[in-house]
Order: structure tokens, then C-alpha cells, then sequence
């Protein structure tokens, strides 16, 4: 099933399938490690919702909504 990184469930690990863009801020996630392939998990939230820190290649990233939003995943059946 494909979904955004926002609606990610903590716990899940997906599999990044792509960024939509081509702006700065696109790019930026990618550098960052959100590239096609890498696994992602949603490890936690601010106590407001918002941003949300994600497990990627290694390193955990703070994403506002509107970010991880940008970001299709697929999640493996269960």
C-alpha cells in the first residue's frame, strides 16, 4: 500500500518510494536521506503533532507535516 510519510503509523517501517518536486525543499530530503528504497520509521511526534522525527539510514529528522506530506511510501503488507 502506498501512502505519505505524514500518515505513517509510529512503529511502521516503510519503504520511501519518491519525493514530489523539484524545489529546494525536495531536494533537501533527499540529501537528507528520504530516497527511493531506504526504509523510514515514525519514532515520535512533538507534543503538538507537529514536526515528527522519523528513523532514516541511521539518523532520526525532525519533519514539519507539509514535509513528510511530500514523501510517498510504500508499506509492505502485514
Amino acid at each position: 500500500m502506498n501512502t505519505t510519510l505524514d500518515k505513517l503509523i509510529k512503529g511502521v517501517i516503510a519503504l520511501v518510494r519518491d519525493v514530489e518536486g523539484e524545489d529546494p525543499t525536495s531536494m533537501r530530503l533527499m540529501e537528507i536521506g528520504f530516497i527511493a528504497g531506504q526504509s523510514v520509521a515514525r519514532t515520535g511526534q512533538a507534543p503538538a503533532g507537529d514536526p515528527i522525527e522519523y528513523s532514516v539510514g541511521g539518523s532520526r529528522v525532525g519533519l514539519r507535516k507539509s514535509e513528510a506530506a511530500r514523501i510517498i511510501v510504500h508499506v509492505p503488507a502485514i
